[in-house]
């Protein structure tokens, strides 16, 4: 099993996600077939578009991408794969801004993609969209897809990406809430533990600003 991590970023990236990446990078090389793919100062979806070239080039099996503004732990890729039959499987990860919830979406009885409130620790959940910043992707699975695979129209490029694995294949999506991330915010890190007390002060802020 081969497995390309990709890592894109349109900016400077911060050392302490660096290193962060690179320590939990060699921790996987040891016990897995690793190809790094880095990819800077291009948008989004056309990163995501070159790495997944680059990977299927490579005769990976599957993509781990990283977001520059997430920080890791060893054991996540591990855990990832005990889903890898899912065609993406995530972390657990919250907005980095208010009102500092998980990125998780499921449809609702209209068809619309809707905010999934999940709790950390509490299984693998089935959901219609995630986030891409730490997730597996089977490459497998994602070229059965009509191309492009990632293009920004209606939604942006990760959750169209979502879209087309349900509607072409009714493929699997997943969020496993044991993996669980440290998204960088703003003079912060928005994770599971943190998210509640970030989300009251915010509000406690606002009332404050509306009483002045």
């Amino acid at each position: 099993m081969k497995i390309a991590v990709g890592v894109h970023s349109e900016s400077t990236i911060d050392a302490e996600v660096y290193f962060n990446h690179i320590s939990a990078i060699g921790y996987w090389a040891q016990k897995n077939d690793i190809t790094f793919i880095g990819v800077s100062r291009v948008k989004v979806a056309a990163a995501r578009k070159k790495i997944t070239e680059i990977a299927i080039e490579a005769s990976c099996d599957y993509i781990l991408f990283l977001d520059t503004d997430h920080l890791i732990s060893a054991n996540m890729l591990e855990l990832l794969l005990e889903n890898k039959d899912a065609a993406m499987v995530s972390a657990l990860v919250y907005r980095r801004l208010f009102p500092f919830t998980p990125i998780v979406f499921k449809l609702d009885k209209q068809g619309l993609l809707q905010d999934a409130l999940i709790n950390p620790n509490t299984g693998v959940y089935n959901v219609d969209g995630c986030a891409m910043g730490c997730t597996l992707i089977n490459l497998a699975l994602l070229q059965q897809l009509k191309k492009p695979y990632w293009e920004d129209k209606h939604f942006r490029s990760d959750l169209n990406l979502c879209t087309k694995f349900k509607e072409e294949l009714n493929a699997r999506i997943c969020v496993d809430t044991r993996i669980m991330v440290d998204h960088l915010g703003d003079r912060q890190r928005v994770n599971a533990d943190s998210a509640n007390q970030l989300r009251l002060d915010s509000m406690k802020g606002d009332l404050d600003a509306d009483s002045i």
